[in-house]
């Protein structure tokens, strides 16, 4: 059930406004003096211009520039960048979960859904063997 309180209707039922000089203040008509004057806005401040929101802070940090080593030499790359030339050098480095987190990246941007992909029976025989090798390499590591 619903506890909101509604105005009264005058025992006409009309829904006429009172006289100027008759205003009665009551739920729902606050004094004049306090309501808003026309062409003003109720909030004159508005939102203050350093609130962002949750996507804008994301953006903001994928965007920002970070020093990374390339190729003996530093330099400043966005932060999305610097980390998926990390996941490539751990797939060159022979990390399983990095080489099948490019080859799923590669086949999204290029349009073709990793569960739908269809590769000849001698590639899959190539790429399962090159992943079974990789895996061995990281099983080695950890012990």
């Amino acid at each position: 059930m619903s506890t909101r309180k509604h105005r009264p209707h005058s025992a006409s039922g009309s829904h006429e406004r009172p006289a100027r000089g008759n205003y009665e203040v009551g739920y729902g008509r606050p004094p004049k003096k306090t309501q808003f004057k026309p062409g003003r806005s109720g909030n004159p401040k508005g939102r203050s211009k350093g609130a962002k929101n949750e996507d804008t802070i994301f953006r903001d940090i994928i965007n920002m520039k970070i020093a990374m080593s390339v190729g003996g030499r530093t330099r400043k790359v966005p932060l999305l960048k610097a980390v998926w030339t990390r996941v490539a050098d751990d797939a060159l480095k022979g990390n399983a979960r990095a080489v099948a987190l490019l080859l799923n990246r590669c086949r999204l941007l290029e349009g073709v859904a990793p569960e739908n992909s269809e590769l000849d029976q001698d590639d899959q025989e190539v790429l399962d063997a090159y992943i079974q090798t990789l895996e061995a390499k990281d099983k080695k590591k950890k012990e």
